[in-house]
């Protein structure tokens, strides 16, 4: 059964699991841009432009995956 149902089942899990494991990395951004900017003196200035780097990469996956069923909805509506 699981063989049959593998592309369905794999549609909804991975994208799931992207999206818990963006959600759980916030927390860890965010006590990353504290430390950031509680010693800023000693850190390098390239490891502000990673954190502002990684709040971009975080924040658009999410988005990217709240976006994607409803564009593969308007997809299979439109056809």
């Amino acid at each position: 059964m699981l063989r049959t149902f593998f592309p369905e089942l794999a549609a909804a899990f991975f994208p799931r699991l992207g999206l818990m494991g963006l959600s759980l990395a916030q927390p860890y951004l965010v006590n990353a841009a504290i430390l950031y900017i509680t010693f800023h003196e000693t850190r390098p200035l390239n490891y502000g432009y990673g954190l502002i780097g990684a709040y971009a990469l975080c924040y658009l996956g999410i988005a990217v995956r709240y976006c994607a069923p409803f564009l593969t909805r308007v997809q299979h509506l439109a056809q």
